[in-house]
């Protein structure tokens, strides 16, 4: 009930959080009332409570920029898992947030040792820190498909796959397959990679170049 004696829900987006070392995500939570309708609330009505699982004296996973309102922001601030509950009057909701580790290139994450399946790691570049073809990668320890080179990469032991996370409609972009400016080096092969993809995965796709001298 809310302060009215009326029934209220309410509702956080996302509903889990996974971010990188130093990433951020936002929390933002909405109060609607029996008929559906958003409720106006004060800033202080939503308190914000984080726990940081496995907390190592002091060393915290994740942290809130702020404890109230209706928005906040959480940071990733070490590898591990944490909580965070959301409080309106009686009303509850909990969200689990796990921090995932980060390398700088994809020859640092085929060199991962011993990941665990399901494990997320946040590749920076490609070749380098922000050249556009870094992104996340999550183990795969069953997985054998053949390795591409860019949504597929296969570990140094061979053993599972790192598969690259992005959503259903997103565009290949050739910069995950290496394809870079600034070079003196044929691209085509990083574009007939990405192309390739789509053949053998048997759907239909768009492939994105990025404007500049690749």
């Amino acid at each position: 009930m809310n302060s009215s004696g009326k029934s209220a829900t309410l509702a956080v987006t996302p509903t889990q959080v996974g971010l990188h070392v130093n990433g951020t995500a936002q929390l933002t939570v909405v109060v609607q009332d029996e008929k559906g309708r958003v409720m106006n609330i004060e800033e202080n009505d939503i308190q914000w409570v984080i726990e940081n699982i496995d907390d190592e004296e002091g060393d915290l996973v994740a942290v809130l920029d702020k404890t109230t309102g209706a928005k906040v922001t959480v940071e990733g601030k070490r590898v591990g898992e944490a909580k965070i509950t959301v409080v309106y009057q009686e009303l509850r909701a909990k969200i689990p947030v796990v921090v995932y580790s980060t390398v700088a290139t994809i020859s640092q994450l085929i060199e991962l040792s011993n990941p665990k399946d399901g494990e997320k790691v946040y590749v920076q570049g490609y070749w380098e820190a922000d050249d556009g073809g870094g992104g996340i990668f999550t183990y795969s320890a069953n997985n054998t498909k053949p390795a591409d080179g860019g949504m597929i990469i296969a570990p140094a032991n061979k053993r599972g796959r790192w598969l690259r996370v992005v959503s259903e409609d997103e565009p290949l972009n050739i910069r995950w397959y290496g394809a870079r400016s600034g070079v003196d080096e044929c691209q085509g092969v990083y574009l007939k990679a990405a192309i390739d993809y789509f053949f053998k995965q048997k759907k239909t796709g768009t492939v994105l170049i990025p404007e500049g001298n690749i």
